[in-house]
């Protein structure tokens, strides 16, 4: 049994053979089916050639009488018809004769029906021709009907015309003719194959055919065949020939001893040139098969092959060779890179234009916590959440995404991502590097929260030190002047002066209490249960003695009633919104209109306090930078500031799991929302 490519050519040698066998089979088949039609047909023209010779004597038989009534019995009178009859009968011995006037009425011979139904149409065809025959079946009879016109030329007067019939079945000459009658049963076809000379004779027969037909029902049987038809064109009799097909026995007889001998001499020409073709070609291809099976099993094993060959094998073992080196240079190429990529952190992949992974490090695997198998054949985008122009730009150019915040297992994680399409002919392949940079940005976040405390904390050291020391500063001589104003009023009686010092001063000793209170609460670092809406009463009444404030802005208030509170430090909260109404204060100085409103409400678990001004507002590029620390807008303008008082508010506000929203547009406004977790109790 011969295997592997000595086997697929002894199968292609089998096919190509075959192939030439059926192909010759087909040119003999049609040559000699081509030379048996030629044959039956010279053979049935022959013998049908008989039947024509016998409806040609009757064609001029009838011609023949046509003249002879025309010559004797016409003349310038019109013709006696007795006398007429008389001829017809003596000259036309057995036949049936009938005799109309030219008003179609019968006035000799007996009438019958079957011809009496071609009447008409025999009159108006001997208006035409002035004589013709057709042929008629009725049952298992056939008539020859000749027709003659009793027209005078000379006159040209017209007196009707003869009819007369024959039987028509001694027609056939010998054994191998018969006759079938319409329509067609096969009571009267004396062959088997019936149905087929049916179905093969049909189809001419509605197409009028007048020409020999040659009608072949059967490998062992063929038929001529003439239709004749009626005077309306109607089949009346097939006239057939019955012809033996010997000579197709003997054609397919002979066709099968070639075929015989031309397989035979194949099958010879394929073993020896099998042989000698498995010498010089399979046994060199097989061993370098063999060779390459080897580098599949082996591929760090890797030897040339002597080349003793001549001519296109030659050619194929040093390509073989070449291919071999290149296979070494290319591994070790590939393993110097496997070296540094498995010793990376960062994951280095590559992606087809659909952004599935194709190939991937162990880093890679790492970062996702998933396993490689798992990554290839996944999109990127099953791993790290891409808007739709990101996806565009990996697809199209090279794109950096410096701090990419991405959710695995639950967990987040902070990543940079650099990609680089690469497009070679018409193909694309995506190249890439993710690292993971979660603790550099957690470090990052910690040192901030760190410096911003230390701010903070410095900051409202200070304050609480110059404010306690302003009140003590403030207490005494603001208890002296009220102590005299008392001391005034008792001896010389009350006026409205006096009362308007006695007032002011009850006043400033009211806010120097508040101050000092608040002083105090900022001092306590713990947290406690807050009410938002007192808290925002009190700073807000604090920015009644900013002159700027009290007489240029418009204060619009709406805090919602029952508002839940929030458990927080409240020097923390206190700060947040101070932030927020100070920068608002600030957009507004060169405003037209100087508007600021402050309202709270509750949504979902959140207790909401929004403050809005109708300043400059804030350009979007600048939007996700403000709460940045040492980030500012008023250097440009004022001159001042540190850029650290929205990165404090936002550090306290997340602190606390909330959340603080910015809705500005640029010459309209901007609206600060601070989103505290409501207490549940």
């Amino acid at each position: 049994m011969k295997t592997g490519l000595q086997k697929r050519g002894f199968f292609l040698f089998i096919g190509f053979t075959v192939t030439i066998i059926l192909l010759l089979t087909i040119f003999e088949l049609i040559l000699v089916r081509h030379i048996i039609f030629q044959y039956e047909k010279q053979n049935i023209d022959s013998a049908m050639q008989k039947i024509d010779t016998i409806v040609s004597e009757y064609q001029e038989r009838t011609q023949t009488n046509f003249l002879k009534i025309t010559e004797n019995l016409l003349g310038s009178e019109q013709p006696d018809y007795q006398q007429v009859y008389n001829f017809v009968q003596n000259k036309l011995e057995n036949r049936y004769v009938v005799i109309y006037d030219d008003q179609q009425d019968l006035v000799y011979g007996q009438k019958w029906d079957l011809i009496d139904k071609y009447k008409q149409e025999v009159f108006r065809q001997a208006g035409l021709n002035l004589s013709g025959n057709f042929v008629i079946s009725f049952g298992k009879q056939s008539f020859w009907v000749d027709y003659y016109s009793l027209f005078d030329r000379a006159t040209e007067n017209f007196y009707g015309i003869i009819i007369t019939t024959d039987n028509f079945q001694e027609i056939t000459p010998n054994a191998n003719f018969f006759t079938l009658s319409f329509p067609l049963v096969a009571e009267e076809f004396a062959y088997s194959n019936f149905a087929n000379f049916k179905n093969k004779l049909t189809p001419e027969v509605e197409k009028k055919t007048k020409e020999l037909l040659y009608i072949r029902p059967s490998s062992q049987k063929a038929y001529g065949v003439k239709i004749l038809y009626d005077i309306k064109q109607q089949p009346q009799l097939a006239i057939c020939y019955h012809y033996q097909r010997n000579f197709n026995d003997f054609a397919q007889k002979s066709l099968l001893v070639s075929l015989l001998l031309i397989a035979g001499f194949l099958l010879l020409v394929i073993v020896f040139f099998g042989n000698w073709f498995s010498r010089q070609i399979f046994v060199p291809i097989q061993f370098i098969s063999r060779r390459m099976q080897q580098i599949i099993k082996n591929p760090q094993k890797l030897e040339q092959i002597e080349n003793v060959y001549q001519g296109e094998l030659a050619d194929m073992v040093r390509t073989f060779n070449e291919m071999e080196r290149s296979l070494t240079q290319y591994r070790l190429n590939l393993e110097d890179y496997k070296i540094i990529t498995e010793n990376l952190d960062s994951g280095v992949f590559w992606l087809d234009k659909e952004l599935c992974f194709k190939l991937c490090n162990k880093a890679m695997a790492t970062i996702l916590e998933t396993p490689l198998s798992e990554i290839l054949g996944k999109k990127l985008t099953d791993f790290i959440n891409l808007s739709d122009k990101e996806v565009e730009t990996i697809k199209s150019e090279t794109m950096l995404l410096p701090n990419l915040e991405i959710e695995i297992s639950g967990k987040k994680k902070h990543v940079i991502l650099n990609t680089n399409a690469l497009h070679e002919n018409d193909a694309m392949r995506i190249v890439g590097i993710l690292a993971d940079i979660t603790k550099e940005v957690k470090n990052a976040q910690a040192m901030e929260r760190l410096e911003l405390e230390l701010i903070k904390s410095n900051r409202l050291a200070d304050i609480g030190k110059k404010v306690e020391g302003i009140v003590h500063n403030i207490n005494s001589p603001l208890n002296s002047i009220l102590g005299y104003a008392q001391l005034i009023k008792k001896e010389q009686g009350s006026s409205e002066d006096l009362e308007k010092i006695i007032q002011a001063g009850k006043n400033i000793s009211h806010q120097v209490k508040e101050l000092l209170r608040k002083v105090r609460e900022d001092d306590i670092g713990l947290q406690r249960l807050i009410d938002v809406n007192k808290l925002l009463q009190q700073e807000l009444s604090f920015l009644q003695h900013n002159i700027y404030f009290k007489h240029h802005i418009n204060l619009k208030v709406n805090l919602a009633p029952q508002l839940p509170k929030i458990t927080a430090v409240y020097s923390d909260v206190s700060q947040a919104v101070a932030n927020i109404l100070n920068n608002a204060i600030e957009a507004l100085e060169n405003s037209a209109e100087k508007d600021i409103s402050v309202t709270t409400y509750q949504q979902d678990n959140y207790v909401c306090i929004r403050i809005s001004d109708s300043g400059e507002g804030i350009d979007p590029e600048n939007q996700e930078l403000i709460f940045q620390p040492n980030y500012t807008t008023k250097m440009s303008k004022t001159g001042s500031g540190f850029g650290l008082g929205l990165a404090i508010t936002k550090n306290i506000i997340e602190r606390y799991n909330g959340e603080i929203e910015i809705q500005s547009e640029k010459t309209k406004g901007s609206t600060f929302i601070l989103k505290f977790l409501a207490n549940k109790e």
